[in-house]
């Protein structure tokens, strides 16, 4: 086996991580204070976990993406762009249906 030395900052090493709570509003408080420059946010929404992992994955395409930009303040579906209030970004997003069984939500910050 061959391993080559990896510089950092030039790769991403994705997580695949199961979160509870990602529609109440502490999650929104996270995003804000915790999200760094370049950070990228991928949240797939599993209505019923408790089935095995073959039941509840998609079974139909994703076919409504959510994009966010905590930066700068932007809201996107198939509908179009929203832009958030630059002082209640965060609850404005709170009231958006920002998890959606039909696509994947991705929250960037650049």
């Amino acid at each position: 086996m061959k391993y080559v030395s990896l510089k950092r900052g030039q790769f991403t090493i994705p997580y695949l991580s199961t979160i509870d709570g990602a529609d109440q509003w502490e999650f929104i408080i996270y995003l804000q204070r915790y999200m760094e420059e370049g950070d990228v946010l991928e949240l797939l929404y599993i209505e019923n976990q408790n089935d095995s992992m073959h039941d509840h994955l998609p079974s139909t395409p994703l076919l409504e993406p959510i994009e966010i930009n905590i930066r700068q303040r932007t809201y996107q579906t198939i509908h179009g762009t929203f832009q958030l209030s630059a002082n209640d970004w965060m609850q404005e997003l709170y009231h958006r249906s920002y998890l959606t069984a039909f696509g994947v939500t991705t929250i960037v910050k650049y």
